[in-house]
């Protein structure tokens, strides 16, 4: 692990997951946005419909296109509201952890970084927009919904090292959710389960990720 070996070649790849890593987000907001484009929808049968369901799993994989979506989720619930409205209330709902941002930034240019986010494309397409600048530092974007996997399965992770072009032992993955983490271990990844008052840094250094 001395210096100069790490000088040659880069000793890790951190992989950030996007939601509750990078941005923090409320499935609920989103329920209760949509249920007001309607006069009698539930917003928690609305988030039952919407997240975590099997619509979603396919919405996340790219196997459900944003029109399709958006048809099923208005005619179950009879929601009276067009394309752009609907995007809104659907994807309004993140905002940016701070250091986190501000440690990816530090980082950006010494490891290469890349983002890995369960995510649909209503979703990616605003917070790409809206976090340009944030998400900026980072080498390599990746959405699930562009590659028909989502973490944990193996696939989304051989996806990744594809355009690292780093072996699977380099990469580590910083997720909120353990069973993501325990799919990227499974993989040959390092990963590491990111809770709010994590001292990420101090987890990072422990890797042998060394930020001055």
């Amino acid at each position: 692990h001395g210096k100069e070996k790490s000088s040659m070649h880069p000793s890790r790849v951190l992989v950030f997951d996007f939601g509750n890593v990078i941005a923090r987000f409320s499935h609920r907001r989103a329920a209760e946005a949509l249920a007001a484009f309607s006069t009698a929808a539930d917003p928690a049968r609305l988030q039952a419909f919407c997240f975590g369901s099997e619509l979603d799993d396919a919405f996340e994989r790219g196997r459900v296109g944003p029109e399709d979506f958006r048809g099923r989720v208005r005619e179950e619930f009879d929601l009276s509201c067009d394309d752009a409205a609907f995007d809104i209330a659907f994807a309004d709902i993140f905002q940016p952890i701070g250091n986190v941002v501000g440690l990816a930034r530090a980082l950006a240019g010494r490891v290469p970084l890349a983002v890995l986010s369960n995510t649909t494309p209503i979703h990616s397409r605003w917070f790409l927009d809206r976090m340009r600048e944030e998400l900026s530092v980072f080498d390599h974007l990746v959405m699930s919904h562009d590659t028909g996997f989502r973490k944990p399965e193996a696939g989304i992770f051989a996806h990744v090292e594809k355009l690292t072009g780093c072996a699977s032992g380099s990469h580590v993955l910083i997720d909120d959710m353990p069973a993501n983490v325990a799919g990227a271990r499974a993989a040959g990844w390092d990963g590491i389960v990111f809770g709010p008052e994590m001292d990420l840094l101090a987890e990072l250094s422990r890797l042998g990720v060394v930020v001055s």
